[in-house]
């Protein structure tokens, strides 16, 4: 099984202005994490990072144990603008991946993807004719249709309308809960972590380092969109009893009790704790 590993890893502009310090992570195939952060932390560049779009100033990038130099071509990107091709009908887009590889084109296969994707009408259609939601629907396809091990997301549903948001959020989990795939999915929202990440990644404020990462045992639960609950859910973990708000915009953690996360929305609350405490939080 594949694995992406981040060892140290630190990125600064030419400028000498950090951007990431000191990242660590280690992530298997069929695992998947969600990157929660506010604007301006570097989640973006980490992404690119991990793809091997660019290199680290300091520390180093494996993928399958050998060092990343270059991208990696087992991996996709999706991104929040689409990245269509304008010229190119909905069928040419999504083969794109496998006609630049050389790979052979099944017609087939093609067609199931769209059905799932729910643009099966749209093949000979061009981006210039689609909502939002539907281009998003056709860059997803084009990260799916090549069999990538790891896809990393750069918030791919926030330009959408919520009714929108929610029905892609739901269909693209439905398509990945039976494929050993990785998402690694940068977002600004905490219920589409939790949707979403098995972990989650918590940046600090615009520190460009982690402040923590979260086991999270309900990206799988059957009240989200991504499948069935986790068996081992009845971990006692030390939770905040109360959240006061005060006049300088800061939220107080004083009193703590014993309690058990045990639902998606104990998750998202206690994330949503994490964010504020001691820091004032970045929402």
């Amino acid at each position: 099984m594949s694995s992406l590993v981040l060892k140290d890893v630190s990125f600064s502009y030419d400028n000498g202005r950090d951007v990431l310090k000191n990242i660590s992570l280690n992530i298997s195939q069929g695992e998947d994490i969600a990157i929660l952060g506010p604007s301006g932390c570097g989640k973006s560049t980490l992404l690119s990072l991990m793809s091997g779009l660019i290199s680290p100033s300091s520390g180093e990038i494996f993928f399958d144990k050998k060092k990343v130099s270059s991208p990696i071509v087992s991996f996709s990107m999706i991104f929040q603008d689409y990245c269509l091709f304008d010229w190119k009908n909905v069928f040419e887009n999504l083969v794109m991946p496998l006609k630049l590889k050389g790979k052979t084109i099944d017609l087939n296969d093609v067609i199931n993807l769209a059905k799932m994707l729910k643009i099966e009408d749209k093949l000979e259609d061009f981006p210039s004719d689609l909502s939002g939601g539907e281009k998003q629907r056709v860059a997803i396809g084009r990260a799916l249709i090549d069999e990538a091990r790891f896809i990393l997301m750069d918030e791919p549903f926030s330009a959408l309308d919520p009714l929108t948001r929610e029905s892609l959020r739901y269909d693209v989990c439905s398509i990945l809960k039976n494929k050993n795939v990785s998402i690694i999915m940068v977002t600004h929202s905490i219920e589409e972590a939790v949707y979403f990440g098995d972990r989650v990644v918590l940046f600090t404020d615009k520190n460009g380092e982690i402040k923590e990462i979260i086991d999270n045992k309900f990206s799988k639960d059957s009240n989200s969109i991504k499948g069935s609950i986790k068996d081992n859910m009845n971990d006692t973990i030390r939770m905040e009893s109360m959240v006061d708000y005060d006049s300088t915009n800061k939220y107080s953690f004083n009193n703590f009790v014993d309690n058990k996360i045990s639902s998606r929305d104990d998750m998202i609350k206690h994330i949503r704790m994490k964010i504020f405490e001691g820091e004032g939080g970045f929402y």
